[in-house]
């Protein structure tokens, strides 16, 4: 017969990292063993949020991801007029080539919602999603150089950067409300603003490589750049709160 609920104090974290105390039920089974086999983590101290290098950090890590994702994306123009110009997929229109910059954006805002259901479901797979997110990244503009039919291009450098794009940006959205609340604002302009600032900055350079270099070498140069920096800025994009993997009603993990 299961023993009678007995009620234990447990030390617990607010949002800022402050400890404060708990009553929860202890329940037991016939043999004794625990039911829920989650362990308090006592004198676990969390970051504070607005404040400090860990926090600001991710702002930055934040604004760099935002960066290489939608500012990439916005100087797909430059691109554009690139292939027209010089006839690199021979007869194709300015809408059939404009296509593989609206494919990429396009699923990129339509995956940051189901990309952040599934963050929130599965929250201990989300780093590895991130970092799954940027090789497809690159990937896909390594491969998109060797493009040599516009369908290529529209399959690799749209929808397959498309798909890594949204997985290596959503989870920033997730996360930048567990470092920041008083200033979740500033932090925010911060981060978004890298879109426009990409984008600007983004235009000039690739224009200037397209000259030189020609896209092939252009975008095997973007994909080594977008590596380097992804990978620094993924360093820094952690969560703030401790990552508790979902149990079954019989304490197993899902996905373990």
């Amino acid at each position: 017969m299961a023993s009678e609920p007995e009620p234990i104090p447990l030390q617990t974290l607010s949002r800022r990292g402050e400890h404060s105390t708990r009553t929860v039920s202890h329940t037991t089974s016939k043999d004794g063993d625990d039911i829920n086999q989650d362990e308090p983590h006592e004198g676990l101290s969390l970051p504070p949020m607005d404040k400090g290098f860990a926090a600001w950090s991710f702002g930055v890590a934040g604004f760099v991801l935002e960066t290489l994702v939608w500012g990439f994306g916005f100087t797909y123009g430059v691109f554009q007029e690139y292939f027209l110009h010089h006839r690199t997929f021979g007869d194709a229109s300015e809408a059939e080539i404009g296509a593989v910059g609206t494919v990429a954006l396009a699923i990129e805002y339509f995956e940051v919602f189901f990309i952040n259901i599934v963050a929130l479901h599965w929250p201990h797979r989300t780093r590895l999603m991130m970092w799954s997110s940027l090789g497809i990244c690159c990937g896909s503009l390594v491969l998109a150089n060797f493009a040599t039919k516009l369908s290529h291009l529209i399959l690799l450098q749209g929808i397959l950067f498309g798909i890594g794009g949204g997985g290596l940006y959503a989870p920033v959205i997730i996360y930048l409300s567990e470092w920041f609340s008083v200033r979740r604002g500033l932090a925010a302009a911060i981060i978004f603003g890298g879109s426009g600032a990409g984008g600007a900055c983004f235009s000039i350079a690739v224009n200037f490589m397209l000259s030189k270099l020609g896209f092939r070498w252009t975008l095997r140069i973007w994909a080594a750049f977008m590596l380097v920096f992804g990978a620094v800025a993924l360093a820094f994009t952690r969560p703030r709160l401790p990552v508790v993997r979902p149990q079954y009603s019989d304490g197993s993990s899902l996905w373990a």
